[in-house]
């Protein structure tokens, strides 16, 4: 009886055992097909992630031959998903930019991120396309492979382009007009004043280059005199507040220690910054009241004579 009671417990704990084992084959099983789920979903989510990248994406090798890239990277190439595989990087690049390429791809191995900026791609209908670059090295079912981003830049490069032109025709207008032309703002360090515009006649009324008024001061140089100083500073305060001036004569001095006469018209501009600019067209006049002068003192100097002449002196028109 002893003996069957025992094998009875042995059947009995082999029994718990078994099911136990059974229980932890179940719960892996159920885990594996859980893990396969999440990774189901996970490569799902990342397919719908990358079809729907706004920038082309690429994944190669690291022997840098392509292996899937989403539509994007389908339109920018005009290469189909079928054709895209199994190409090498070589062939979707021109041959003079391909160097550049080249030194970004050995970043991303050893470094495992990397990128170019402003590098061509070659469409399969031979059409060139600038693209920014950028690279990373990751896991993909336990192999490391290269995932490139490329954005086309072609829009951004003819905006550029575009502003790049049309900055030069203003610059154009600017440096090449009869009167001294600039534009200012308040800052907090010395001078306190910073000019962004100062055009070529800037430079010859003052004798001041743009950096060295910068450097300097507007208020510091062209009026040495404190009280007149004084009086230009807080004349450009009120006009920070919006009350421009009107064709006033200002006595500057130049850098060569000459007096100037200019006569200043000024608004004021707000940029999207929300900075209040004053902008100043500046005229010298210098000459101009010189021969007024002159012209004054002649006419003086002829009345005088003619009130004191001994003779009889009058003036009649053409018809007597």
């Amino acid at each position: 009886m002893k003996d069957q009671s025992k094998t009875r417990q042995v059947l009995i704990q082999e029994l718990a055992s078994l099911k136990q084992k059974i229980a932890n084959l179940e719960r892996t099983e159920s885990e594996r097909k859980r893990a396969e789920e999440e990774l189901i979903k996970s490569e799902e989510k990342y397919r719908s992630l990358l079809d729907n990248a706004s920038d082309a994406i690429f994944i190669a090798d690291v022997e840098g031959n392509l292996q899937e890239a989403n539509k994007k990277a389908e339109e920018l190439l005009g290469y189909s998903r079928e054709e895209v595989s199994g190409i090498h990087i070589s062939r979707i690049h021109p041959a003079e930019v391909f160097g550049k390429i080249k030194d970004v791809f050995n970043e991303i191995i050893t470094k495992g991120s990397g990128s170019v900026n402003d590098v061509s791609v070659l469409r399969k209908d031979g059409k060139i396309i600038p693209v920014d670059i950028t690279g990373s090295l990751i896991e993909r079912d336990g192999t490391k492979v290269l995932q490139g981003i490329f954005r086309d830049i072609t829009e951004r490069k003819r905006t550029v382009e575009a502003l790049r032109q049309e900055y030069s025709f203003s610059n154009a207008i600017i440096d090449n007009i009869a009167e001294g032309l600039c534009v200012c703002h308040e800052t907090t360090e010395y001078p306190f004043i910073k000019f962004s515009i100062w055009n070529n006649r800037m430079s010859e009324i003052t004798g001041y280059t743009v950096e060295e008024i910068n450097r300097l001061g507007w208020h510091q140089t062209v009026y040495p005199d404190p009280e007149l100083q004084a009086k230009a500073i807080e004349h450009m305060k009120r006009m920070r507040q919006g009350e421009d001036i009107r064709a006033e004569e200002w006595e500057i001095t130049r850098a060569d220690g000459g007096k100037r006469v200019l006569n200043i018209s000024t608004s004021v501009v707000e940029s999207n910054d929300g900075l209040v600019h004053v902008l100043a067209l500046m005229q010298d006049i210098t000459e101009r009241k010189r021969a007024k002068e002159v012209l004054r003192e002649d006419k003086e100097r002829y009345r005088t004579l003619v009130e004191n002449a001994s003779d009889i002196v009058f003036r009649t028109d053409n018809s007597g």
